[in-house]
């Protein structure tokens, strides 16, 4: 069992002949829609098998009330666009805050939304090794479906999620009258009793839950981020409990932070997901995703590797290849155009989104187009998903070499959203869903020669704003002989992905702030670099 000591809250010049172009509205563009993707939400928590040792911990900071809400977004223009106008206050509500005093009761039990969403308790039926959540008490239904996205876009992996269970007195111990914690072996206890069959029919069972937790009586004035049971050998689990409490900066006062949060429970839960499902053994390189010696969050904001699967592996594999190893060549130009044009057939496979767009309600659907990394989709569905964005997934697109102007490597925007129109022609009707389309290839408008464009908004003929298209060349580092810096990449990626959620999906209004992602022009990577990751002032 290892250990997790307490918590630490230490987190852990370029061309500008380039621009981003807004709301570019051809006359009758596009009148039908463009997709079929998988419904996500999220963003989730889980840790590796740990107890967490030291000494008496002082009880959390919880804030006294919520952060006041900020940008007000303004309904879309067009009388057809259901979308209502969307609030900072809105995205927050979608996590609660801390589980801790007046908050805690209602953590502990399970809402009726979650309860209506996982109700069918043969979903995790089978006879074959297999993955399934178990919530206990309020989890968050964005943090579940961020980590069933995750993991079926990174690796290939469905996953099921059982009925949630309340956090009821037999599961814990109240250690004061403001906290009450999960005990895990009181836990592991009750699940035997209950979920026995499934465990023994080949279920790995990751339960998740808001609550605070420590491993047994013994250890009550101590935590642990997670802990999971042995299986028939030292290296395959076959339960485990994660707290998702002391991942959440706001647990310690500090200001909310989504991407923070989310990424420190994508790390452990697959790390859980390593060991039980694909049967990797721990090591101790203190970035890899397998990293045994996890001592606080500061060690698990150094983890910065995916787990060592190829796409599609089946369990108890564990020589796959890094997913870094799928990511194109940093440059799509010239004679390795060719290459970035034809889409990686992980991301074309059914199983990526089984029920794609289809589902009901608001929806931002991201169709990647040529080779976008399957590992870059997946970091990005869980970047949305944390900022409370509904996100589906489309099969990929291969982009046809006749649309691309080959003497400048380049393809447009319009030409782009019209590849999309006839695959998802179904989704015409659907104005609520807009469109995020990823590519690794430089966009511009035909027949300018002067501008390419870090990205672009597209009308159609009855809703502004509804295709937003983010290029990842011209983000990269490498691009322009710099040294790679793939932190770098990814956060100016996510920093253009944020600014087309605010225009296509929260209908936010253009902003004069040059700090702000919703600020009117783009026109150089120092700009990118300049804005701040939050759509809150």
């Amino acid at each position: 069992m290892d250990a997790n000591s307490g918590p630490s809250r230490d987190r852990s010049s370029h061309p500008t002949a380039h621009r981003e172009a807004s709301r570019k509205s051809p006359s009758g563009f596009l009148g039908r829609p463009k997709t079929l993707g998988f419904l996500l939400l999220g963003l989730l928590a889980l840790c590796s098998a740990v107890a967490c040792s030291g000494e008496p911990e002082s009880p959390p900071v919880v804030p006294a009330a919520p952060p006041t809400a900020t940008p007000t977004a303004t309904p879309a223009p067009e009388a057809v666009n259901t979308r209502a106008a969307v609030t900072e206050r809105d995205i927050l509500d979608i996590v609660s805050p801390p589980c801790y005093g007046s908050k805690l009761d209602v953590c502990r039990r399970a809402s009726s939304k979650l309860k209506e969403l996982y109700s069918d308790s043969e979903s995790c039926a089978g006879n074959t090794v297999r993955v399934c959540f178990l919530p206990v008490g309020d989890v968050a239904v964005a943090q579940i479906e961020g980590l069933r996205a995750y993991f079926r876009i990174q690796y290939g992996l469905e996953t099921a999620v059982l009925p949630p269970i309340d956090a009821t007195d037999n599961l814990g111990d109240q250690i004061n009258p403001s906290q009450w914690k999960v005990d895990y072996a009181k836990f592991a206890k009750a699940l035997v009793g209950s979920y026995g069959a499934l465990v023994e029919s080949g279920a790995k069972i990751v339960a998740l839950t808001p609550v605070d937790m420590h491993y047994d009586d013994a250890d009550r004035n101590s935590f642990v981020f997670g802990a999971k049971s042995a299986g028939s050998t030292a290296h395959e689990g076959k339960y485990g409990l994660v707290s998702t409490f002391r991942m959440n900066p706001e647990t310690f006062g500090e200001p909310l932070d989504r991407q923070l949060w989310f990424e420190r429970i994508r790390k452990l839960v697959t790390k859980y997901v390593g060991i039980q499902y694909y049967g990797l053994s721990e090591d101790y390189d203190p970035k890899s995703a397998m990293f045994r010696s996890i001592f606080g969050l500061r060690a698990l904001d150094a983890i910065t590797g995916h787990l060592p699967i190829a796409y599609g592996t089946g369990p108890q594999a564990g020589n796959g290849m890094d997913a870094r190893a799928l990511a194109p060549a940093a440059d799509c130009t010239g004679t390795l155009l060719t290459a970035c044009l034809t889409a990686s057939a992980a991301l074309k496979a059914p199983a990526v989104s089984p029920s794609g767009c289809d589902a009901p309600g608001q929806l931002l659907c991201i169709v990647p187009l040529g080779n976008v990394p399957p590992a870059q989709v997946a970091d990005i569905v869980a970047y949305l998903t944390g900022i409370g964005v509904k996100v589906g997934v489309l099969p990929a697109l291969d982009i046809p070499a006749g649309i691309v102007d080959a003497s400048r490597s380049r393809v447009s925007s319009f030409s782009l959203a019209g590849l999309i129109n006839q695959p998802y022609a179904a989704l015409d009707g659907r104005k609520e869903i807009s469109f995020l389309m990823l590519t690794p290839v430089d966009i511009g408008t035909a027949g300018n020669a002067s501008f390419l464009y870090f990205a672009q908004f597209l009308d159609d003929a009855t809703r502004a704003a509804r295709y937003a298209t983010v290029p990842t060349l011209r983000l990269n580092p490498a691009s322009y002989g710099e040294p790679p810096d793939d932190a770098l990449w990814q956060a100016r990626i996510h920093k253009l992905v944020l600014r087309a959620a605010g225009v296509v999906y929260f209908a936010l209004p253009f902003s004069d702030e040059a700090a702000s992602p919703m600020v009117k022009d783009l026109k150089s990577l120092d700009a990118i670099d300049a804005l701040r990751p939050t759509l809150a002032p």
